[in-house]
């Protein structure tokens, strides 16, 4: 509550004792109040979402249809000899209903599932899964495997859309961290994604320039012990021979009219809300119509004290631009 005593200097003198009067004190407050400069709206600020189960982002369903319950189907997706590992929310409600393929970071220890589940709740069905290599998927990993995995994901999902009661041409793409690089190779120049979320896209050939940096890689990808099949080696060599491919700067330039939503934690070190404007400014220049880039401010890599608002700015956007 506002100290009303600090307002005194703004007026005449007063009597302490004057100040206990409950009408002086509303007074002072009304004044105080109309002329105070308006407060500038948050950096993430976005329409909130308009779906019909908008209310339900973080309150369970009321009555549920028993024939078209909401549901975790557990996934092991064939590819070739392997499989993914996955799962599918599937909302409640005979459908069809959107559908969102949510890819998670390298390794991937924020799966963002609670995104996942207020998504679920608010309409979608959403499906996640483990990259070749990772977190028990057969075969092993690499980056273009990777981006070989999501196509073949978004097709099961196409070909199982009866089961999932999904409307296909109603498919979202979301990624986060090295997610967020690949929803963007995935994601732009096709219309099989009605839509594409990159949240701290984390773009790896920033780190290859010296001898110096190229050794934290590898140091790092020495420790990584959820991936398999992968030598640091053959990694750090990969990013080097596809490094234009995998260029964040090479990314943004193919938006076109694709919808985007791009967000920024500001306390994110590898992508701070500076580097996000010199992104977004590239795409723009390079003819990008329907991006909508912003920062959630007290943010970090991870989002882990700004959950709730990254869910809040995620689905309003997409109620709007993806349903």
């Amino acid at each position: 509550m506002l100290d009303v005593a600090l307002l005194l200097p703004a007026f005449l003198p007063i009597e302490a004792s004057v100040i206990r009067s409950p009408l002086l004190v509303a007074l002072l407050l009304f004044v105080v109040s109309s002329c105070a400069p308006a407060a500038e709206e948050p950096s993430s600020s976005l329409p909130a979402s308009s779906s019909p189960a908008a209310s339900g982002l973080f309150s369970d369903p009321g009555a549920v249809d028993p024939e078209f319950p909401p549901e975790m189907i557990e996934l092991a997706i064939p590819f070739g000899e392997d499989r993914l590992n996955g799962i599918a929310l599937t909302a409640a409600g005979e459908g069809p209903h959107p559908a969102v393929l949510l890819l998670h970071a390298f390794p991937g220890f924020e799966k963002n599932l609670d995104l996942a589940q207020a998504l679920r709740r608010d309409g979608y069905t959403v499906v996640t899964f483990h990259y070749r290599g990772t977190w028990g998927s057969g075969g092993s990993f690499s980056w273009n495997r990777s981006l070989e995995d999501v196509a073949h994901v978004a097709q099961y999902m196409t070909d199982e859309a009866e089961r999932f009661r999904i409307d296909p041409d109603r498919l979202a793409l979301f990624g986060h961290s090295f997610g967020g690089i690949l929803s963007l190779r995935a994601g732009v120049g096709t219309d099989q994604y009605r839509c594409v979320v990159s949240v701290a896209p984390e773009d790896w050939t920033q780190w290859i320039g010296s001898e110096e940096e190229q050794q934290t890689i590898l140091n790092y990808l020495d420790g990584v012990h959820a991936v398999q099949g992968y030598p640091k080696e053959q990694a750090l060599a990969d990013l080097l021979a596809d490094e234009d491919a995998w260029k964040l700067d090479t990314l943004v330039r193919l938006l076109g009219d694709k919808p985007v939503l791009l967000i920024s934690g500001e306390l994110d070190s590898a992508f701070d809300t500076p580097t996000r404007e010199s992104y977004t400014a590239i795409a723009r220049e390079a003819g990008a119509t329907e991006l909508t880039s912003l920062t959630i401010e007290g943010a970090d890599h991870s989002f882990n004290a700004r959950r709730i608002e990254l869910i809040e700015t995620v689905a309003g956007w997409m109620s709007g631009a993806c349903r």
